[in-house]
């Protein structure tokens, strides 16, 4: 039985590092100056990333849409007017990590509503 947990469980790890990810996006939006398009960016992206993270635990193949998410917030790093460096380069370092991390395969997590039926 722990073997199936184990091969369940596998990649997980990765969605729930974008998970974090995506709340730390939400969280430097707030934390230090941001201009008003890389805020909007920021917050959305964010936004964004945490919500496709959350459905790939269940449905992997999500996963890829935060490959783009990654991909998009290091070119709006780049191409978008930033009030600090410090702002730009956290943004273009998370979506390098959002990016590489969305390439970890995962399986989905045990539905717990079919494992609740079975115990019946």
């Amino acid at each position: 039985m722990r073997g199936n947990i184990g091969r369940a469980l596998e990649g997980t790890w990765a969605r729930w590092l974008n998970v974090a990810l995506g709340t730390w996006l939400l969280a430097s939006e707030l934390a230090w100056h941001h201009d008003q398009w890389p805020r909007a960016n920021t917050w959305i992206t964010g936004l964004v990333v945490l919500a496709f993270a959350l459905w790939a635990l269940w449905m992997p193949s999500m996963r890829w849409w935060n490959t783009l998410l990654g991909a998009w917030l290091v070119l709006a790093s780049a191409v978008l007017h930033h009030a600090s460096s410090a702002t730009r380069w956290n943004n273009a370092l998370v979506g390098v990590v959002i990016l590489l991390v969305s390439l970890v395969p995962s399986r989905p997590l045990p539905d717990r509503r079919e494992a609740h039926v079975e115990s019946r």
